[in-house]
């Protein structure tokens, strides 16, 4: 059995862009149900408002982003809306040989361009 939200609150601080999401949603999570085509009706409105998202100076979300956590929410509750740490985090997707290549590109100077002769 899951631990109800509210006395999770008490006992842990809750993220603040799980917390972000959950008042996003709130529209949506409110009612039991929605009637046929109500939901991609409040995720288009919900998409066109101007938010203040913590951790970013962006001010839109995009309806698949709102779909999809409004769907985590629905399997997992407000666990669902934490944001997930990346598996490649810190993770260079070039080889090692590459990233040589490039730092040594990278001290090397510059080569020696002479300007263009004056026009006579």
């Amino acid at each position: 059995m899951t631990t109800p939200f509210f006395t999770r609150c008490r006992q842990h601080e809750i993220d603040p862009q799980a917390l972000f999401r959950f008042s996003v949603l709130g529209p949506l999570i409110s009612r039991r149900r929605l009637p046929r085509g109500e939901l991609q009706k409040s995720l288009r409105e919900l998409a066109a408002r101007e938010y203040v998202i913590p951790g970013t100076d962006r001010r839109l979300l995009g309806e698949k982003t709102i779909e999809g956590w409004y769907y985590r929410y629905r399997a997992r509750g407000l666990d669902g809306l934490i944001p997930k740490v990346r598996a490649d985090r810190g993770q260079s997707k070039l080889s090692a040989a590459i990233q040589t290549a490039i730092l040594a590109a990278k001290r090397e100077p510059p080569p020696f361009d002479p300007p263009d002769p004056a026009p006579a």
